[in-house]
């Protein structure tokens, strides 16, 4: 039930106002692009990761909840996830579940689980990926890709996100055919041409990394590439190539 400090704010008799941030034009910060993945995460929330967020992080979309609605949900005992969190412009929006999260908070609870979708992309999505050039060897250390920096989904700057699994799953069907290719050019959509090799591969994921006890801020899938070429070795060497290109070809999928 409500608490002392906490009580609505009644707009009517029907409607309360929210209590929390809101943007009224948070909507209008979507991307054409991004629209079909926030819509995805609203449909299917299942499919989203469930993170706790305190009621100070979230901002609402919607500025007023059904008053009834909210109070009958604040006297129950309905636990879990709340609904869905989309993060995008710096904040984490409230997307689906207002009268849930309102309902929680009315009954006195400090915080909220919500699933969780990245909206917003990373910038810059080649400046991790090549670590460290070995001249001895020929070798060029690196990322090929990136799933998670700081614990966040990483994407591209085409806005596309690798999850771990998909990773993975990825890595271990592409290892005895993976090759490299001079930066994406290719003689077909589906055949590139061949400057170098994979030597080493290593997919690391957040479960694999805590089995190790090892501590990254990213995840991926590492590599060693070695050009065939020493004029491409230099390209790396003097850091006119900052990223790699790796055959191959994959699936895009809705989520």
């Amino acid at each position: 039930m409500a608490t002392d400090e906490r009580k609505l704010v009644k707009l009517d008799n029907e409607r309360s106002k929210i209590p929390f941030e809101w943007d009224a034009e948070a909507l209008a910060g979507i991307r054409p692009d991004q629209m079909p993945r926030m819509l995805g995460a609203i449909t299917h929330p299942e499919l989203n990761e469930v993170k706790v967020f305190k009621w100070e992080e979230l901002t609402a979309i919607q500025n007023r909840v059904d008053t009834t609605r909210v109070e009958d949900i604040a006297l129950s005992t309905e636990d879990g996830p709340a609904g869905v969190v989309g993060k995008f412009n710096g904040k984490n929006y409230i997307l689906d579940g207002h009268h849930r999260s309102v309902g929680y908070w009315l009954r006195g609870d400090e915080e909220v689980q919500m699933h969780f979708i990245n909206l917003q992309p990373m910038s810059n999505a080649m400046k991790a990926q090549v670590c460290k050039v070995d001249a001895s060897l020929g070798l060029v250390f690196g990322w090929a890709i990136v799933c998670k920096e700081n614990g966040e989904d990483y994407f591209d700057t085409q806005d596309e996100h690798i999850p771990e699994p998909v990773m993975l799953e990825a890595a271990f069907k592409a290892a005895p055919t993976l090759v490299g290719a001079d930066m994406h050019v290719w003689k077909d959509d589906k055949t590139p041409i061949t400057t170098g090799d994979i030597h080493f591969m290593f997919p690391l994921t957040t479960d694999i990394a805590e089995a190790m006890g090892l501590k990254t801020e990213t995840t991926g899938l590492m590599i060693a590439y070695k050009p065939h070429t020493e004029e491409i070795l230099k390209k790396f060497q003097s850091g006119e190539y900052t990223g790699f290109s790796v055959g191959g070809y994959a699936e895009k999928k809705d989520a």
